[in-house]
């Protein structure tokens, strides 16, 4: 035989309500069976035998005659006991602990109605509860869990397949679900084990000593299974982790489980070390206090002013709360279904402008006089009416609260709905304007407002304004000036218009001026372009035009030889900023020419070569040089003022290689510039 507690036998009987969904079977086999007693261990038993073909024996009633524990037989009048009836045990208040035999079937969850006293039931493996369809478990968990309030402890065997006990605590055998917390067990705080994906119906009924639950969050996603059924005694509801399932997917609140119809009313919510969530003065909040998830059903206030910044209210987050009004925030965009449901105090609402809809919210507040909806507000029943029948709904004429009334038949009073003070923030201007130069990229303008924005520019010659299909508005700069853009946020059901301005200053860009070569050089009398470019306008001029001299055009031409440098100059543009940039120019002379041809020189056994050489433009001195036959460095034979076109260099020897090579000079500063050697003659006489 197993031995566990008459709490873990209502919840075998929860397990198996669907398997068994009603004890019809048994009661119609009852009605033609006929009745017979015996007494067992001083206990007498009225049992019947409702289906004679399977000699099976059902109880229906026991008389403890005094007795506190009960040993229900194995068998009775030589049949085997298989059944207890509904009743069987009822009302028997002195009844401490009773043991069921190996091979009982089922029992019926009225078998013990009433047992007060019963602290412990002994429950064999073969043992199967019966009763009300499933829907019901809830219902008949309170009413059998109810009368149990001394028990302390349930214990379970090792061997037992289907629970465990820790700690005098009931666990399923995996130990993810908690199945009985005994209601006289001591201790003011329990924390839920992080393995527990379930607490069962009624777990926690009635709890005596218990005032504070730590859980994680997201076990209240089992809808309606009111683990804390009747716990009065709680005031604390931590939820130490958990919570995604609520926050994120944004449709299941706190209260729906925790408190809806069941008993518990928290004073205080905490999240204790709890990521998701924050709380102020007890008040359940998302971690970043955009969401009211949870509003103590206990707490003691008549007013509570949801904090401003908070966009929504959860679902079931007022459930049953004890206030009389509410102040919600501007901020506000959504309230979930069933909101405020059972707020039997609440008197009056206002719905702040942003709420898109109302579904249901206050279903259930029977002191709800009157409610002030918005004009882009929707109303709609769904399941339940979206506001009390008895409350009357102001809005603006032609509203949708308006065409709620009449389309339901409630009493509707014209108002006019005061709109919120709009505000415009331009975070991509700052506190300074704007200064751009020309031929920058456009510029993203991002601004924000609780409306439409529309934008404007004072001067579209300086500045151009450009929308994309994703909605991005962009300022182009076109040439320097001044502009002023001005947003514009519209007028809307739930705001006013207001503008914001800002000024862009547009200078112009800096120039570039490009050039060919940075430096460049030629020979005196020659000329050679520049080769410059720019947006604006060019001009030149030389630093030394005796070196060097500019035309209009940027042609160089080379006057002596030397150093130069040309600026040039690039005007300015209504884009563009005036710009300068250098050319180095160097002027030197030009090589010379050298052409000859040798001949004998008459009778003698000497020759000569007649030298000649072209003109070099700049040059004031010649100068001839020779290389001898035999030897390997040149020498200067001569030097003669430029004028001097040619030259013979008579006795030379037969048959000897000569090579002659000339150059040209002038004098600047005082020092002489050489002109490069010309080519080289190789001549010889025959």
């Amino acid at each position: 035989m197993r031995h566990i507690s008459v709490i873990a036998a209502a919840i075998v009987l929860a397990a198996v309500f669907c398997v068994f969904p009603l004890a019809g079977g048994v009661s119609e086999y009852a009605a033609a069976a006929e009745s017979y007693t015996e007494t067992v261990d001083g206990v007498t038993y009225t049992y019947d035998l409702p289906d004679p073909d399977a000699d099976e024996a059902s109880i229906t009633s026991a008389d403890l005659n005094g007795k506190t524990e009960c040993i229900v037989p194995q068998t009775l009048g030589g049949h085997p006991v298989t059944d207890l009836r509904k009743q069987a045990f009822s009302g028997k208040t002195g009844l401490k602990k009773v043991a069921l035999p190996d091979g009982i079937k089922t029992v019926e969850v009225e078998a013990f109605d009433g047992c007060t006293s019963l602290e412990e039931i002994d429950i064999a493996t073969t043992t199967k509860f019966v009763g009300e369809p499933v829907q019901m478990v809830n219902r008949l968990y309170v009413s059998f869990l109810g009368r149990v309030p001394s028990l302390m402890r349930v214990e379970a065997a090792e061997d037992n397949p289907r629970f465990k006990a820790k700690g005098g605590i009931l666990f399923s055998k995996d130990g993810t679900e908690l199945i009985v917390y005994p209601a006289a067990y001591p201790g003011k705080v329990y924390e839920v084990p992080a393995k527990i994906t379930r607490i069962e119906h009624g777990a926690f009924c009635q709890t005596q000593n218990l005032e504070e639950i730590r859980l994680d969050a997201d076990l209240i996603r089992f809808a309606h299974t009111k683990p804390f059924a009747e716990c009065a005694g709680i005031k604390t509801v931590n939820l130490i982790s958990g919570g995604e399932y609520l926050i994120r997917r944004n449709d299941l609140g706190v209260n729906q489980t925790l408190g809806w119809a069941c008993g518990l009313e928290p004073e205080e919510f905490k999240a204790d070390g709890n990521s998701l969530f924050a709380v102020r003065d007890g008040v359940l909040y998302s971690a970043d206090m955009t969401a009211l998830a949870g509003y103590p059903a206990g707490k003691d206030a008549d007013l509570f002013t949801v904090p401003d910044g908070t966009k929504y209210i959860k679902y079931y987050a007022f459930y049953g709360s004890r206030i009389k009004a509410v102040d919600l925030p501007g901020s506000l965009e959504s309230i979930d279904r069933f909101a405020f449901r059972n707020c039997t105090g609440l008197e009056t609402v206002t719905i702040p402008n942003l709420v898109a809809r109302i579904c249901g919210a206050f279903s259930g507040c029977t002191s709800l006089r009157e409610i002030v909806i918005p004009p882009r507000t929707e109303v709609e029943d769904e399941g339940v009416p979206a506001v009390p029948e008895h409350t009357v709904i102001k809005g603006e004429e032609g509203s949708c609260a308006q065409k709620y009334a009449s389309k339901t038949g409630r009493y509707f009073e014209a108002v006019t709905i005061e709109r919120y003070e709009n505000r415009i923030e331009i975070p991509s201007v700052g506190a300074a304007d704007i200064s751009m130069t020309c031929g920058q990229a456009a510029k993203e303008i991002t601004a924000y407002s609780k409306s439409a924005l529309t934008y404007t520019v004072s001067d579209e010659s300086i500045l151009r304004l450009s929308q994309t299909k994703e909605g991005r508005t962009y300022i182009e700069p076109l040439k320097a000036g001044t502009a002023t853009v001005t947003v514009t946020a519209e007028a809307d059901d739930a705001y006013k218009a207001c503008q914001k301005a800002f000024t862009v200053r547009v200078g112009k860009a800096a120039q570039s001026i490009s050039v060919e070569k940075t430096s460049i050089s030629g020979a005196v009398g020659k000329k050679r372009p520049i080769g410059a470019s720019a947006e604006g306008a060019l001009s030149y001029k030389s630093s030394n035009t005796a070196v060097a001299t500019v035309s209009k055009d940027g042609a160089v031409t080379f006057r002596k030889p030397g150093t130069a440098t040309v600026t040039i100059t690039a005007a300015q543009t209504d884009t563009m900023k005036a710009a300068k940039r250098t050319v180095t120019v160097k002027a030197f002379l030009a090589a010379p020419k050298l052409y000859g041809c040798a001949k004998r020189n008459g009778w003698e056994k000497r020759g000569k070569v007649k030298l000649t050489w072209n003109k070099v433009q700049g040059a004031t001195q010649v100068q001839l040089y020779v290389r001898y036959p035999g030897t390997k460095k040149y020498q200067k034979v001569m030097t003669r003022t430029a004028k001097l076109k040619s030259v013979t260099h008579k006795g030379l020897r037969l048959k000897k290689r000569y090579r002659y090579k000339v150059r040209v000079r002038t004098k600047v500063g005082g020092k002489y510039v050489y002109s490069r050697f010309s080519n080289v003659i190789s001549v010889r006489c025959r």
